[in-house]
């Protein structure tokens, strides 16, 4: 039976005994089905093949995606002719960089004051909507069936949500594919911005286009989170263009619409902590709150466009989704996603808000590793690396044949029974200079 360096690291060591296996768990194991708090635990053998480690189904499923050559054509043509229309839509911007700082410093001002907004923003709602606050993602599914039974609505809610539904646990509950033929006179949809100053709120109406209402304008049940707040109307008119320009590659704002005390249905706002105020608190890693949802960062990710969004999970299908996901209640299951990013920083240059995701991602893995039960141990497996590492003559040192053993059998690439690896040279580069140098003189 082959196991995986994880299961070490993890779970300290596994005894196979008498047709069972007993594992020795740190106080807290990452894996789903196994007694957290518990040192020992027997199950039989035929068990341990279903246990759950959501890491290593992952790199699983992103190895099986990155290897369909037809998929990964088929998204690199798409994502071709969306960067050609970003191009020459990006040149209607008079400076475009500048508009990306002054949203870069409006995001940033508004994060150091979030509280009063949130507070003027419900006070201004209050008029022609209800706010509820949700702590936890799992509150969603309760104060919907809370709304729509006190409503008596005729017809089940529509979701429109592409963001926040599967984070809240919305998507296998709601239809999210509007048609024709799709009757309701309530639908769930994802705010853009929350205007504090005069309560109103900016949606994104491009999927109600085909849709038909039961009785004129529907009900409506938004989703935000309590970072998406703006002081003001008037810096709309920095956001919307730059929300077009990254999602659409166009400047065309026509589908984007806001809604406030004179809008004839009901209005309910779920707004969601969910572990946003732990972010907001822990100093430079509050910068990822910045975002305005874009995605641009997941068209720019290597990572994502090689193995396709449907390898992820549906709530962490982008990198910004990744740093959050690390300080939410759930994180044990998904917190592996952080390693997956290789630090390119394409994601870094293209973000339209100046977030430094690379960064966030990099302080993210200190804490996890600092959080983690085996963090002593894995610091000792780290000693004899940083000891090659701290001189060159160390690393000269090791002979060729223990490079090709450990890169060939001991490293993480799981991709090596469909590719050929690289032979390691015999020489390194600063030696073959040397020899070079010598021969030229």
């Amino acid at each position: 039976m082959h196991i995986f360096p994880e299961h070490f690291i993890h779970l300290g060591f596994i005894k196979f005994k008498s047709g069972t296996c007993t594992i020795y768990l740190p106080k807290e194991a990452p894996y789903e089905g196994l007694v957290r708090g518990f040192r020992r635990q027997s199950l039989p053998i035929a068990n341990f093949h279903t246990m759950k480690n959501p890491s290593l189904e992952f790199d699983r499923s992103a190895q099986k995606a990155s290897f369909d050559h037809k998929a990964r054509t088929e998204r690199q043509n798409k994502l071709d002719s969306f960067w050609k229309k970003s191009t020459k839509s990006q040149m209607l911007f008079q400076d475009y960089e500048l508009i990306c700082d002054r949203a870069a410093f409006l995001r940033h001002e508004t994060l150091s004051q979030l509280d009063s907004y949130l507070l003027q923003f419900e006070a201004q709602f209050a008029s022609y909507g209800q706010v509820h606050w949700l702590d936890q993602a799992r509150d969603a599914q309760s104060t919907l069936e809370r709304i729509t039974t006190s409503q008596n609505h005729a017809s089940k809610p529509l979701s429109l949500s592409t963001r926040l539904a599967p984070e809240l646990g919305l998507s296998s509950i709601f239809p999210d594919k509007p048609n024709n033929q799709t009757l309701s006179n309530i639908i769930i949809v994802d705010a853009q911005f929350l205007i504090a100053e005069s309560g109103q709120i900016a949606l994104d109406f491009s999927p109600l286009r085909n849709h038909t209402f039961l009785n004129g304008l529907p009900d409506l049940i938004v989703l935000a989170g309590i970072e998406q707040v703006i002081p003001k109307l008037e810096h709309l008119g920095t956001f919307w263009p730059l929300l077009a320009q990254t999602q659409r590659a166009q400047v065309s704002l026509s589908a984007f619409q806001l809604i406030g005390n004179t809008y004839p249905g009901t209005c309910h706002l779920l707004l969601i902590d969910n572990g946003r105020s732990i972010l907001l608190g822990k100093g430079n890693q509050a910068e990822a709150l910045r975002c305005i949802h874009c995605g641009i960062c997941q068209k720019k990710c290597p990572v994502i466009q090689t193995a396709g969004p449907e390898a992820f999970p549906q709530d962490a299908q982008s990198p910004i989704d990744w740093v959050s996901l690390a300080h939410k209640p759930e994180k044990e299951a998904k917190s592996h996603l952080n390693y997956s990013c290789t630090l390119c920083r394409a994601c870094d240059e293209a973000c339209p808000v100046r977030i430094n995701l690379s960064e966030q991602i990099l302080l993210n893995r200190r804490e996890l590793l600092v959080q983690s039960p085996t963090a002593n141990s894995i610091k000792k497996q780290l000693k004899p690396w940083k000891w090659i590492m701290s001189k060159r003559k160390h690393l000269n040192a090791s002979r060729n044949w223990w490079k090709k053993l450990y890169f060939h059998n001991f490293s993480r690439l799981r991709a090596k029974q469909k590719m050929k690896l690289p032979e390691i040279a015999k020489k390194n580069l600063g030696t073959q200079w040397e020899s070079e140098k010598g021969k030229e003189e």
